[in-house]
């Protein structure tokens, strides 16, 4: 209706408004307000204001659905108040955005993938204890943020969800998550030290690779399974603990009782059996027979003390040149 109205510097819908189409007022690059009718309005559209000027919004509780990319691409947005109305923020709303805080209501149980993804002033986020979903890359490469504190209420940490997070240095995790997905911490060198919940069972590919200055992470007892390249190129990484639930099999074991077609190629090895309470040097690159191709090993395992079925995959630590001990606990 009024896109591209390059000129634009103020709107006032008036009360009987129900609905802000779809690219109403997309690429008014001078619009600075909005004034929403105080109750009529409950739907605002795919990309009514993205490419918009607007500083500052003030969504009425009448809102109930802001769809697709609503108010993306607005460089000039600092603050935000959402309606109370709302239970969930679509796919992208505030993506590319200069927001720089936000506070989600208690009314807000999901939020879609990519919402504040390159929002890269973002520093400071609220999350309630009603949330229940956070979909992959949500705060990807949001730059600016320092802190998150997530609820309780919130058990899976999606694919990608604060990749390239480059300011994050304090991660509170709710008592609940099970599930922390790949690359969910890729690229975040301002962590020092990551201490994986007793809750969680799986870390998923590359979850926390490339956190450049992590010198410790303690794995618990309850993960039973380690993914690829879990922490690589994690390069003045120091001390790792890892819990009861990981058993990585001594290769050198397998390789005189197994044909070397059965497994992935070893190209460097642990130095002695990590089953034991003993402090255990780690080279280089070492790379860990992958779980999946433990299957035919069972026989060979059958005479150890060793779960085949829980191993840990090849390439966690590799080419995290700094690591010198790994603490394991008695199995």
């Amino acid at each position: 209706m009024f896109a591209n109205c390059a000129k634009l510097k103020t709107v006032v819908l008036e009360e009987g408004v129900q609905s802000i189409g779809s690219n109403a007022f997309y690429g008014c690059s001078s619009l600075d307000t909005v004034q929403f009718p105080e109750s009529s309005c409950t739907r605002i559209n795919a990309n009514a204001f993205t490419y918009s000027g607007l500083s500052s919004i003030e969504l009425p509780d009448s809102v109930t659905n802001v769809a697709t990319a609503a108010f993306s691409h607005c460089q000039n947005l600092k603050t935000v108040k959402l309606s109370s109305g709302m239970t969930s923020l679509r796919k992208d709303t505030f993506a590319y955005s200069g927001l720089e805080s936000i506070e989600i209501p208690d009314s807000i149980t999901t939020i879609k993938s990519g919402v504040f993804a390159y929002c890269s002033n973002l520093k400071s986020v609220t999350l309630p204890q009603t949330l229940k979903q956070v979909d992959e890359i949500v705060f990807y490469s949001c730059g600016s943020l320092e802190s998150i504190v997530l609820p309780d209420s919130l058990t899976k940490i999606s694919d990608n969800l604060f990749y390239r997070c480059t300011s994050l240095n304090d991660v509170k995790f709710g008592a609940n998550v099970d599930s922390i997905g790949a690359s969910a911490f890729y690229g975040c060198p301002s962590l020092t030290e990551v201490n994986i919940p007793d809750t969680v069972p799986k870390l998923g590919q590359s979850a926390f690779a490339e956190c450049t200055n992590v010198t410790k992470i303690t794995v618990p007892d309850s993960v039973t399974d380690l993914g690829k390249w879990t922490f690589y190129n994690n390069t003045n990484l120091t001390d790792v603990t890892i819990g009861n639930g990981v058993v990585i099999v001594p290769v050198e074991k397998i390789m005189g009782q197994v044909k070397v077609d059965y497994y992935y190629k070893i190209t460097e090895t642990v130095e002695r059996c990590l089953g034991y309470p003993e402090v255990v040097d780690v080279w280089k690159g070492t790379n860990i027979i992958k779980k999946s191709q433990l299957t035919r090993l069972e026989k060979a395992c059958a005479d150890m003390s060793y779960d085949a079925s829980s191993v840990a995959q090849e390439i966690l630590f590799d080419w995290a040149d700094n690591v010198v001990k790994i603490y394991v606990k008695s199995y």
